[in-house]
């Protein structure tokens, strides 16, 4: 039977490794064919029907199908992907705020000023009616979160360069 088939197939590409976005066209072909298979099942003695009725009933039964295969085999394995960069960027620009941070007690000091200020700036451009689309509370705490990094270049100065007390010169 053709629909124990595309149920058989849902499961391979559940077991493989696909690109997101292959993975969610190929589970909606498939959805939509087992979906398609199972409305001409229970459809076929109602032929009698209105033929808007009749359409009408299988795009929501269509619905009923589609939606919860493509959540399921989908969208929840696409929220953990997500949830796990997330977790990832949020390592990273932790490792990279402590390395500035043990180059230089001063810089450490400096960073947590530094988000202060762009918080209070990206705020007060908010609410002083610019970027308002852009300068949401996500991506204000975003630019928080990456503020420390205007400050990453000073890692690789030698020490004897960066904590110098009079001017810089050439000689």
């Amino acid at each position: 039977m053709i629909s124990v088939e595309i149920v058989e197939l849902v499961g391979v590409l559940m077991a493989v490794k696909l690109n997101p976005i292959k993975r969610l066209n190929y589970v909606l072909i498939a959805s939509i064919i087992l979906g398609e298979a199972l409305i001409m099942l229970i459809l076929r003695n109602l032929e009698s029907m209105p033929f808007l009725l009749n359409m009408l009933l299988d795009v929501i039964m269509l619905s009923i199908i589609t939606i919860p295969v493509v959540w399921w085999t989908v969208t929840k394995l696409m929220n953990s992907y997500l949830d796990t960069i997330t977790e990832r960027e949020n390592q990273m620009l932790s490792a990279l705020n402590a390395l500035a941070t043990a180059k230089d007690n001063e810089t450490g000091s400096h960073i947590i000023r530094t988000q202060k200020y762009v918080r209070v700036l990206a705020t007060r451009l908010r609410n002083m009616g610019y970027h308002v689309e852009l300068l949401t509370d996500a991506q204000i705490d975003k630019l928080v979160q990456v503020a420390p990094l205007h400050d990453l270049g000073k890692v690789g100065i030698p020490d004897h360069i960066l904590k110098k007390r009079r001017a810089l010169n050439r000689g």
